[in-house]
This record gives C-alpha cells, structure tokens and sequence, in this order.
C-alpha cells in the first residue's frame, strides 16, 4: 500500500492509500481510530458500466470523509463488473414485471451465466412471466446491484441521510448512485 495523499481535514494521521489489485485500484481513507463492526454502507453507480475515475473517487472521499470522519472509506475501481450484494440481509429476488418472487435456482444459473462474460451481458427472461430485463433491474430483498466502482464506508455507526449522501455524490461526479446496506 502506497500513501498518496496527505489528506483534507485537520488530522495530520489520516492518508489516503492506493492498492493495486488483479483488476484495477482500491483507494483506502483510514483514520487511525476507524472501526469494524461487521456493518458497511456499499454505494454504487445505478449504472453497472460507469468507471468512476481517480480524480473524482479522491473528491468523493473527500465528501464522504467529512460525512463520516471516524470511518474508512474504500473506493474500488475495477475493469469489471461485479455482484454487490447485501451480506447476510439477502432474502429474495422479486420480477420487476409481475412482483413474483424468482426462484433462487434460476436466479443462480442467470448469475453463472452473466458470470461468464462477466456480467457485460446481463440480460435475462424471467421464469415467472418471460419479461425480458436484466438481473441488475430485479428487485432485490434487501438491495443488491452490480458494479465497477463500489464505495465502502466501514461501521457508519451514525444516522445515515440516505437524500443527502445521493445529492452530495450526485453533485461531485454528475452520477446516479444506490445504496447497499451489508451486514457481513
């Protein structure tokens, strides 16, 4: 892990950290009192495409660092799509057609199939109604979503203004974001 920056607040002992991964960076905002309660907030793009780009994911922490000062917060940036789940809150996928709930064995072979482009082609015919859509615009108990850039902030032990994290990230990078709620 390399340090990159001196970071934006007054605390001399917060860096941001670059780490290489196989498929892109992680950008890593630790404080030297952050915690780990097994609880993260996941924020993604709406759209499973978008790369968000270094000089805007540092502005992004920076916003998020004052939201969450006591917080880490990771940015990774990937050349991939990725599932980002919920963690244990899973329940159920639902059709965003007719509100059935699919059955997790057509779920799970809709998955491995997308897997193997790795989830380029996400399109899919639901088994309930034969709606054509995608699993990224199933409806997920508890939200789930797919992406290439996922912000997480570690323990947000706070009351969360879901509005106003969205309107601040919106007002940074011009993009549409999602929050997951995990509880690993």
């Amino acid at each position: 892990m390399i340090s990159i920056f001196g970071l934006f607040s007054c605390k001399t002992d917060t860096k941001l950290a670059e780490e290489k991964t196989e498929s892109g960076i992680n950008l890593i905002y630790k404080p030297k009192n952050a915690t780990s309660s097994g609880f993260e907030i996941r924020i993604i793009p709406q759209k499973p495409e978008l790369e968000l780009q270094k000089e805007i994911s540092v502005s992004l922490i920076k916003y998020l660092s004052k939201e969450f000062p006591n917080n880490e917060i990771i940015i990774r940036l990937d050349s991939t799509i990725s599932f980002v789940d919920c963690g244990q809150g899973f329940e159920k996928v639902v059709c965003p057609n007719c509100g059935k709930e699919i059955s997790m064995d057509f779920w799970q072979e809709s998955m491995d199939m997308a897997s193997r482009t790795n989830f380029k082609d996400m399109s899919i015919k639901t088994n309930c109604c034969q709606t054509l859509t995608d699993l990224n615009s199933l409806n997920y108990k508890a939200d789930c979503g797919f992406a290439k850039s996922i912000i997480t902030v570690n323990d947000p032990n706070t009351k969360i203004n879901d509005s106003k994290i969205l309107l601040g990230l919106k007002r940074i990078s011009g993009i549409d974001y999602k929050l997951i709620f995990a509880h690993i």
